[in-house]
């Protein structure tokens, strides 16, 4: 069975820990018997591992990122096919819906999402605070609380 690992997770120096995990999960769903293709990002480029190989896909604005990744996992996703994904993601978007809903409506058995600091309010939380100007934070907090 073939499954697609899919996270949004940068591939750097501060986020080691968190890639070393998503490498052994790979490494443990190989075990169990499946075909994985994992994801990470990083300079300039979004990656797919599958098999000792690995397959770049250039990031052309690095506004938007996440529909920029969203894009490219779909259209990875409409061109392999997958029994399983598995999203690792800190949050969840409208985006990420409709791509679980793209891969289900691709042939795409089962859809799984790990969401490992949930519940994530305190993040909502702590971020509010770099949020400029004062109106926009106000509002953004009334959102969250």
């Amino acid at each position: 069975m073939k499954l697609l690992y899919l996270t949004f997770q940068e591939d750097a120096p501060l986020y080691l820990g968190v890639t070393r995990k998503i490498a052994g999960q790979a490494r443990a769903f190989e075990k169990l018997g499946f075909d994985v293709t994992y994801t990470l990002w990083g300079g300039g480029s979004f990656r797919f591992y599958s098999g000792g190989k690995t397959e770049e896909v250039k990031i052309t604005s690095s506004r938007k990122m996440m529909k920029t990744f969203e894009s490219i996992a779909e259209n990875y996703i409409s061109k392999h096919a997958f029994d399983v994904i598995y999203f690792r993601l800190d949050r969840i978007s409208f985006g990420v819906i409709n791509l679980c809903r793209f891969a289900k409506n691709n042939g795409t058995g089962h859809v799984i999402i790990e969401i490992p600091n949930y519940p994530y309010l305190k993040d909502y939380i702590r971020n509010i605070k770099n949020v400029k100007p004062f109106k926009r934070r106000a509002v953004n907090a009334a959102k969250v609380l």
